[in-house]
């Protein structure tokens, strides 16, 4: 069973995939410099408009163990999403960020669809074979991955 197991695990020994007691699932990951974070954020225009805007930094940690030194490793991404027309603008929200379905960056953007897969596309661009993206939210728990969930 072992060696089926191993087989399948593609590039990976068994012993990465050993989370020891207490740590983090992306401990071994990070443990052995192969960690990418993405610093990640989201605009919304409220609850019945969805995702207007997605906005990310990649960055690693070299020798996290010995002298860490953070390291940007791409361009910044920054997106603005063309929500439905059947939206519905939050007026609350867009007082936050001042978007609106009038604001230029909205009129030409494109759909989620378009924008979420320019936003995996760089992600996978900017990693190398064995390295593994580790997404950080920003105001993740209040907002984010609700949109995210949903």
């Amino acid at each position: 069973k072992t060696t089926k197991i191993t087989k399948a695990i593609d590039d990976e020994s068994l012993d990465a995939l050993i989370i020891p007691k207490g740590k983090s699932i992306a401990h071994n990951v990070i443990n052995n410099d192969r960690a990418v974070f993405c610093s990640f954020d989201l605009e919304h225009g409220g609850e019945y408009c969805g995702i207007i805007q997605v906005s990310a930094q990649l960055f690693c940690i070299n020798n996290f163990h010995a002298n860490p030194k953070v390291e940007h490793i791409s361009n910044k991404f920054n997106k603005y999403v063309r929500p439905p027309n059947s939206a519905i603008w939050d007026q609350n929200t867009t007082a936050v960020h001042h978007l609106s379905s009038t604001s230029p960056q909205i009129l030409s953007a494109d759909p989620i669809n378009q924008a979420w897969s320019d936003f995996n596309n760089f992600i996978n661009s900017n990693l190398h074979h064995n390295e593994k993206c580790i997404m950080i939210a920003y105001n993740g728990e209040a907002c984010n991955l609700r949109l995210l969930w949903k």
